[in-house]
């Protein structure tokens, strides 16, 4: 396995945030995911608590940010999430 694991859209070799490190989960300039699975999804939602992760590079994230959701979590009463579209550093 490569270390750490290449961006999951464009297959970019990324580089370790930290020089020696082996964690295939620990890029540099790059973000990691992990997903429990979804109901409703054929490929994988095992109700185990397997996950799958996969690692994006700022590149990719940057230049697909209509893509995602940013979600806050605030866990002090009132407990809220906040969701909004994400935007990149900068652009707000």
């Amino acid at each position: 396995m490569e270390l750490p694991l290449p961006c999951f859209v464009c297959r970019r070799v990324l580089d370790p945030a930290v020089p020696g490190s082996d964690s295939p989960m620990q890029p540099d300039d790059a973000v990691w995911f992990s997903a429990y699975g979804q109901y409703g999804s054929t490929v994988f939602d095992p109700c185990d608590g397997s996950q799958l992760r996969i690692n994006v590079c700022d590149q990719c994230l940057a230049e697909r940010s209509e893509l995602v959701w940013h979600e806050r979590y605030v866990d002090q009463p009132p407990l809220a999430v906040f969701s909004q579209p994400w935007l990149p550093d900068g652009e707000r």
